[in-house]
């Protein structure tokens, strides 16, 4: 898991509402940042993709980044979408505009954005929403 991702995780599991909204898995909150998710997994879940775009946003003394990653949100079809829509709206209060919150290993992270959720394209039998996270984040080591 890549550090940016662990940052992420981190926050999110630790939130009892939105780990009360999702199946387990092992002894663990069903958040996932592998795709795909096991096969025995249950939904609701959350997948965090890796990074979709990382790009370079260096500055003269230090290296910096912006990251940008989707988290998609998973139910049964069969369940109440007000159910995603409150695992979504979950992530985007925990992340949106909370720099303090996240921790990234060799990064003050200087900006975090979410938005969403935007309808996932899923299967049959699943309803999704993604939320794009954006970061700003410079390097803790000065060049």
């Amino acid at each position: 898991m890549s550090a940016f991702t662990k940052g992420i995780y981190d926050v999110l599991s630790a939130d009892a509402t939105l780990t009360g909204l999702l199946n387990t898995y092992g002894d663990n909150p069903a958040i996932f940042s592998n795709d795909p998710v096991p096969v025995n997994a249950e939904l609701a879940y959350i997948v965090i993709s890796s990074p979709i775009a990382d790009i370079d946003a260096g500055q003269k003394d230090r290296d910096g980044r912006e990251v940008i990653q989707d988290i998609r949100c998973y139910i049964n079809a069969d369940e109440d979408l007000r159910i995603l829509d409150q695992i979504s709206n979950r992530v985007r209060a925990l992340l949106h505009r909370q720099a303090a919150n996240i921790s990234i290993v060799g990064y003050n992270v200087i900006i975090i954005e979410a938005s969403g959720g935007v309808e996932a394209p899923t299967e049959e039998e699943v309803y999704g929403q993604i939320v794009t996270v954006r970061m700003e984040l410079n390097s803790t080591t000065i060049i």
